[in-house]
């Protein structure tokens, strides 16, 4: 390691197989001196291993069922409080050996991470390829990033840490010969095979019952569902850049920021690495962005190869458990997102109908505490009135949403929606590529207060100058949980986007008030 002092810290990191020591000897130092520093790479490959990875407990929103315990994740780099530094990549490649965050960044501010690729050994996602398939047999070829074995006819893949897991619980996923659709299979080839034998090292054949018609050259995924780490991890968070990053697999939630405000992510590249043989290179999300502020931005970047929506912004609501005059009580409802305060002294919080998602009531938050992993506590400049017998009602943060710039990108390979987004904050989508295969909306704006409990109310949006391809239902889906259809979606725009091989009709809307819009809609 290098340094060079001047009027900001200078230091080169060399490639190594055990190369998280190194960063984590040096993020000690940083933040004992503070001040601006630039961390340089150097064209190579770093390897983080999960046994020299820091223990970070912290709750990341849609992640984990809350079982009453904090999840641990494994950070291959742990930035916890750090403030102006920027790690220059070059080009190096930082690979990860075993289930482990690659990135999390804890109450950091002014942090650049550029020009540099992120890959794991043996990502959390198996595959293997049909090389052949005849009448009730079907032979396939394991990628060789992917490690399996074969234990009485059943077929088990190995996790990142080696433990055997059986392949028919796992969710699959299947990609086409042709590269062109990736997409959640109702049909399983392990669990609907009588038998799985080896016929060669990485080479499966099954058995089947009945002729099967699997495609020859189709790609098949398999994971077990659990999201117990994730790729990048940004709490609590400021003016955060990450430029020109190469993620070629991210377990869980690909990137993932809570709390944070002001984000750009820019010239972006989520894919699997060009010649590996790979199709998946996301876990589930590519990019969530969940109760942020400030401002937003994602764009001139490719994402292709995720296992779930490659974009997803929105905020949360809370269930309101017991109103005492101006304090209230309130409660995490989805399993997945919890632990985690999302309001600040002089929020502007609203109370809203869970069944309409009527904003009918708003607030300042004068204090706020998280009660324990799953209840947060307000107090209010003014009190909230509701009778909690007869309905159920939530709050969302006002405050907690991010103007959203989603600019210039290409989206494909994806199996649900190409982008959702929920923002009261005025948010544009524009000149983005939806190369679309599942019979989902490419861009879908929800909001939802009884499932997924992820908020909220739309007043600003400007969806123009997109490219729309191949959308078998309407592209752009304007569609609340919400009920009696109340018009929650204000102020959105949609103007001069282009539709190649689409169905008509190109839009549907409804639990808004009518978009502006140059389309007809359903």
């Amino acid at each position: 390691m290098s340094r060079t002092v001047s009027s900001m810290n200078i230091f080169t990191l060399p490639p190594g197989d055990h190369a998280g020591f190194a960063f984590r000897e040096l993020f000690r130092q940083l933040k004992a001196s503070g001040g601006p520093a630039v961390i340089r790479l150097q064209p190579g490959r770093y390897l983080f291993r999960k046994d020299e990875a820091e223990l970070c407990s912290r709750p990341v929103s849609n992640t984990v069922v809350y079982d009453g315990e904090e999840p641990c994740k494994h950070a291959g780099l742990l930035l916890d409080g750090l403030s102006s530094l920027a790690i220059e990549g070059n080009g190096a490649r930082l690979f990860f050996d075993g289930d482990m965050s690659a990135f999390i960044l804890l109450h950091c501010r002014d942090i650049v991470l550029r020009d540099f690729s992120v890959d794991y050994l043996h990502p959390r996602v198996a595959e293997m390829r049909c090389t052949a398939c005849r009448e009730c047999e079907a032979e396939f070829e394991v990628h060789p990033d992917s490690r399996a074995e074969v234990r009485d006819g059943k077929l088990y893949f190995l996790d990142p840490d080696g433990v055997p897991e059986p392949a028919e619980k796992w969710i699959v996923q299947c990609a086409s010969a042709d590269g062109r659709t990736n997409l959640r299979s109702p049909f399983h080839p392990c669990t609907e095979a009588e038998s799985c034998s080896e016929t060669g090292p990485g080479r499966l054949r099954f058995c089947y019952a009945q002729k099967q018609n699997i495609e020859s050259g189709t790609v098949w995924q398999f994971r077990n569902p659990v999201r117990n780490e994730n790729g990048i991890f940004l709490h609590h968070c400021e003016n955060i850049e990450l430029d020109h990053l190469k993620l070629f697999f991210t377990p869980g939630l690909g990137i993932v920021a809570q709390l944070c405000r002001n984000l750009a992510i820019h010239h972006h590249f989520h894919a699997p690495e060009p010649g590996r043989g790979r199709v998946c290179a996301a876990f589930a999300d590519c990019i969530q962005i969940s109760s942020c502020r400030g401002k937003v931005r994602i764009s001139d970047s490719y994402f292709c190869g995720s296992q779930d929506d490659p974009v997803n912004i929105h905020g949360t609501y809370l269930g309101v458990a017991a109103l005492r005059g101006t304090c209230v009580n309130l409660q995490f409802r989805h399993p997945e997102t919890w632990g985690f305060l999302p309001f600040e002294t002089g929020d502007e919080i609203a109370l809203a109908d869970a069944g309409t998602m009527e904003r009918l009531a708003f607030a300042r938050v004068r204090r706020a505490v998280l009660a324990d992993a799953r209840h947060v506590e307000l107090e209010l400049d003014t009190a909230f009135t509701a009778d909690l017998t007869k309905k159920q009602y939530v709050v969302e943060n006002l405050s907690a949403c991010p103007e959203a710039l989603v600019e210039n990108n290409f989206f494909r390979g994806y199996p649900t929606r190409g982008l959702l987004i929920t923002t009261s904050a005025p948010g544009i989508v524009r000149k983005n590529t939806f190369l679309q295969g599942p019979p989902r909306p490419a861009i879908h704006i929800a909001a939802d207060a009884e499932n997924w409990f992820e908020s909220g109310g739309v007043r600003d949006l400007l969806i123009e100058e997109n490219r729309f391809e191949n959308c078998s239902v309407p592209a752009i889906n304007i569609c609340p949980n919400n009920h009696d259809l109340f018009p929650l979606h204000h102020g959105i725009r949609i103007r001069k986007n282009v539709f190649v091989r689409c169905t008509l009709p190109y839009l549907h809307a409804q639990g808004c008030t009518p978009p502006e819009t140059d389309l007809e809609c359903s």
